[in-house]
């Protein structure tokens, strides 16, 4: 009997052993996941992956919120569908990594409350560059022609982007050039983005050239600046062009009659 007890004992030991080890594991896998952020894209083609370049894009450039505005909705063919599901797929992983800066929502040019309103749209999405595109469905039997728009324009402060989904080799099928389409979702998204961020931030000029302060000492500056504004090192051997701000930190050597008329033009210029 004493030693069925026993044997009793160590299993119930045993058992106290392993859920003390599960609990302190999902502590520290806790603890570890308020610390760390990762993402783990389990699928077979990395369909949830995005590049490096766009990953640090989302997080270094993006500083205020971007809003995109999909048009590719409504009663859609299948491949427009796939286009459609792979779009949301990469923005809700720009979500992720902008820190929820990327807001997007759909509009469906169908729910025009009439006909003037619907050509009033796709004459304003035409002007910033989007193309509809003319497909066939198949309802009750019968095949008929639709107009769906694969594109959607992206916000980001006072400056808005139109961007074209449907692309492609354009000699290619429908298909193949649907799959390529399909394909470059991400760098179509990046690459507005990039150009949204460039275009809203502003250009700061650090001046070298006279004996300014260090630039080891300008280190923890140049940084600051570098999280709001684009920086760039300037000289005064040629006008300055683009730069919207200029920082001549304590020079201690002269200025030329050349330096000093570019510079006289920058203030002139505003």
């Amino acid at each position: 009997m004493a030693q069925v007890n026993n044997i009793l004992d160590s299993k119930s030991m045993e058992r106290w052993l392993i859920f003390l080890i599960t609990l302190v594991g999902l502590l520290l896998v806790n603890i570890l996941s308020e610390r760390y952020f990762v993402r783990i894209d389990l699928t077979e083609d990395q369909r949830f992956s995005i590049t490096p370049a766009t990953k640090a894009l989302l997080k270094n450039e993006v500083d205020d919120v971007i809003y995109v505005e999909i048009y590719l909705d409504g009663d859609l063919p299948v491949g427009f569908r796939r286009m459609r599901t792979a779009l949301i797929e990469t923005l809700e992983e720009f979500q992720v990594y902008s820190d929820g800066l990327i807001q997007f929502q759909f509009v469906n040019p169908d729910l025009a409350i009439s006909e003037k309103s619907r050509n009033d749209f796709l004459r304003s999405i035409i002007q910033k560059g989007i193309q509809p595109t003319d497909v066939f469905l198949t309802e009750n039997g019968n095949r008929i022609q639709k107009r769906i728009i694969p594109g959607l324009s992206i916000t980001y402060g006072s400056r808005e982007i139109g961007v074209q989904l449907f692309k492609g080799n354009s000699t290619a099928p429908a298909e193949v050039r649907l799959n390529q389409s399909i394909e470059g979702i991400e760098y179509e998204l990046a690459e507005a983005i990039t150009e949204l961020v460039a275009i809203e931030r502003s250009t700061v000029g650090l001046l070298r050239g006279h004996d300014e302060i260090d630039s080891l000492d300008m280190y923890s500056f140049r940084n600051a600046l570098e999280d709001k504004f684009r920086v760039s090192t300037v000289l005064l051997d040629q006008p300055l062009t683009q730069i919207d701000v200029l920082i001549i930190a304590q020079p201690k050597s002269r200025f030329s009659e050349l330096e000093k008329y570019h510079l006289d033009q920058y203030i002139m210029n505003g």
